[in-house]
C-alpha cells in the first residue's frame, strides 16, 4: 500500500498542512483510514466537522447561559454530526450535480426536491443516529437544501459574474432556511443553520466548482485542437479525437476510438452524454456521424470549435483542419447525420 494516486491531485485540501502539497499523496497519506476516490471528500469531512463546530458554539453563546454553559463534549458531538453530514452531502450533491437557472428556464423543480428530500432523510437519520431529534434534522436539510437551490435558481445566473457574492448569498440562504427549519420543529436554530450551511457548501457550491472543472476541461480540449490546425498531420479522424481526449485526460477508453461507435447514439460512452434535440453544440463538444466511405472507413468526428466550427483529421488535407459543419458532404450525401457528445466528467 504506497497511498500515491497514479496522477496528481488537482486540488489542494488543507493549504496549512505539508503533506497536501504532495500531489501524489492519498488521503493525508492514510488509505487505511480514509478512502476518497475523488480526492475531495475529505475536505467535506473536515469542513463539516468546523461548520459543525460553529454551530453548536453559536448556540450556546446566544442561550441563557452564554459561553458559560460551553462543553468540549457536546462540541466534539456536533463536530461528528457535521463531519458526517459533510461527507453525506458531498455524496448527494454529486448524484443530483448543478442547480438550474430560473431565469434562464433550466430550474428542475422536480429535481431540487428530491435533492431537498435527499438531504433530508440523510440529516433525519444522522440526527438520530447522534440521539438527537429526527424532525429537527430532517426539516433542517430539507429547508437548508431548497433554499439553497432557490436562491441559486433566481440568482445564479444574474450574479454568475460575482462568484463571492453568488457564494455568501447561497450559504446564507441554506443557512437561514435550515436554521428556519430547525426553530419550526422545536430545535435550535444555530445548530439547524449549521446544518443547512454544510448542505449549502458541499452540495450547491462544491456542484458549481466540479461544473466549472469540467467546462475547463472542454475548454482546454478545443484549445488542444486548434493548435493542431495545419501544423499536426494526422492520417485518420479518430486517432487525432483520441490523441486530445488523453492529453486533457479526458480519454474514455483504453481501446481505439472508433468513429462508427461515437456515431451511434445507442452506445453509452463513459464521461459523455449526447446532447438531446434543442441543445446546441458548443466549445469542446464532439461531433460524430457514421457513414462508409468509397475507402472503407466508417465513419468521420471531430472537436467542436463553436457551434459550427469543426476540427478534424482526415479528408484531402494530410493536415489537421478546420470547417463549417453545415458545409462538410460526404460522397453520396449532402447532410451527414452528425451526434454531439458533451463531455460531464470521468
Amino acid at each position: 500500500m504506497l497511498a500515491r494516486f497514479l496522477s496528481p491531485d488537482p486540488y489542494v485540501q488543507m493549504p496549512d498542512y505539508t503533506q497536501n502539497f504532495n500531489r501524489y499523496s492519498y488521503c493525508l497519506n492514510n488509505p487505511f483510514k480514509y478512502t476518497d476516490p475523488s480526492g475531495e471528500s475529505i475536505i467535506a469531512i473536515i469542513g463539516g466537522a468546523i461548520i459543525g463546530g460553529i454551530g453548536y458554539t453559536a448556540s450556546v453563546a446566544f442561550s441563557d447561559y452564554g459561553l458559560c454553559a460551553w462543553s468540549s463534549n457536546d462540541c466534539v458531538k456536533s463536530m461528528a454530526v457535521g463531519a458526517i453530514s459533510g461527507a453525506v452531502t458531498c455524496g448527494i450533491g454529486s448524484v443530483f450535480g448543478t442547480t438550474g437557472s430560473i431565469v434562464q428556464g433550466t430550474f428542475d423543480v422536480g429535481k431540487e426536491l428530491a435533492r431537498a428530500g435527499a438531504h433530508a432523510l440523510a440529516n433525519g437519520f444522522i440526527s438520530v443516529a447522534t440521539g438527537n431529534d429526527f424532525l429537527n434534522g430532517f426539516v433542517a436539510g430539507g429547508m437548508g437544501s431548497f433554499g439553497g437551490s432557490l436562491f441559486q435558481g433566481m440568482a445564479g445566473g444574474i450574479m454568475q459574474a460575482h462568484p463571492i457574492l453568488e457564494a455568501i448569498g447561497t450559504v446564507g440562504s441554506s443557512a437561514v432556511s435550515g436554521g428556519v427549519g430547525a426553530e419550526l420543529t422545536g430545535g435550535d436554530f444555530w445548530r439547524g443553520a449549521a446544518t443547512g450551511a454544510i448542505v449549502g457548501v458541499f452540495n450547491h457550491l462544491q456542484g458549481e466548482i466540479i461544473e466549472k472543472r469540467i467546462e475547463q476541461k472542454r475548454l482546454d480540449l478545443a484549445r488542444s485542437a486548434t493548435k493542431r490546425w495545419d501544423v499536426v498531420k494526422y492520417k485518420h479522424c479518430n486517432e487525432f479525437v483520441q490523441d486530445m481526449m488523453i492529453e486533457n485526460e479526458m480519454n474514455p477508453t483504453d481501446k481505439a476510438l472508433l468513429a462508427r461507435e461515437w456515431g451511434d447514439i445507442k452506445q453509452v460512452k463513459s464521461g459523455w452524454r449526447p446532447l438531446q434535440a434543442g441543445e446546441t453544440p458548443d466549445r469542446g463538444d464532439i461531433a460524430a456521424a457514421k457513414y462508409r466511405f468509397d475507402s472503407g472507413a466508417t465513419g468521420h468526428m471531430g472537436i467542436m470549435l463553436t457551434s459550427e466550427r469543426i476540427c478534424y483529421a482526415g479528408g484531402s488535407s494530410p493536415y489537421v483542419s478546420v470547417s463549417n459543419i453545415n458545409t462538410i458532404k460526404f460522397e453520396n450525401t449532402n447532410k451527414p447525420n452528425w451526434v454531439y457528445y458533451r463531455y460531464i466528467g470521468n
